[in-house]
């Protein structure tokens, strides 16, 4: 199989895990933050927040020449944005002396819906990506196949 098919395939999983991992990390650090109400656990989601813009970009040169999964990725950024205004809006509204009102944020459900939206989506473009990858891989076995019957 062509190294640089092989390549592109592995660094968009790479990211894509990369991005979904980062997410997941940010409801860690909210989910600390509210049970504590210590600053320390947000290191992660300021950390991710700063990311996420460059590990988007990266899968998005990436995906340049696949317009179902730049789709996709759309997607995913518009639901990863969601995702922050949400965590951003429950810290806002627990530092304001108001940790019900987050909690009630959080017990609603919508940040837990996102996440479901991010890691669906994120696992539609591996799978579009294994697909790719297995087709390529066999029209090689073909080519070589035919490329040593004819030599």
């Amino acid at each position: 199989m062509p190294k640089v098919a092989f390549t592109t395939a592995f660094l968009e999983r790479a990211c894509c895990i990369s991005v979904r991992a980062k997410v997941d990390y940010f409801d860690s650090g909210q989910r600390g933050f509210m049970l504590t109400g210590e600053e320390r656990y947000l290191a992660p989601f300021a950390e991710g927040v700063a990311a996420v813009p460059g590990q988007m970009a990266a899968v998005r040169t990436l995906l340049e020449q696949d317009l179902p999964q730049l789709e996709r990725l759309r997607q995913v950024e518009t639901l990863a944005k969601a995702k922050i205004d949400e965590l951003s809006q429950t810290i806002t509204r627990y530092r304001s002396g108001d940790p019900q009102g987050a909690q009630a944020m959080v017990k609603s459900g919508r940040g837990e819906q996102l996440m479901v939206g991010i890691s669906s989506l994120i696992g539609e473009m591996e799978a579009h990506d294994q697909l790719v990858l297995v087709t390529r891989q066999a029209t090689f076995t073909r080519t070589v196949a035919f490329a040593n019957f004819i030599t």
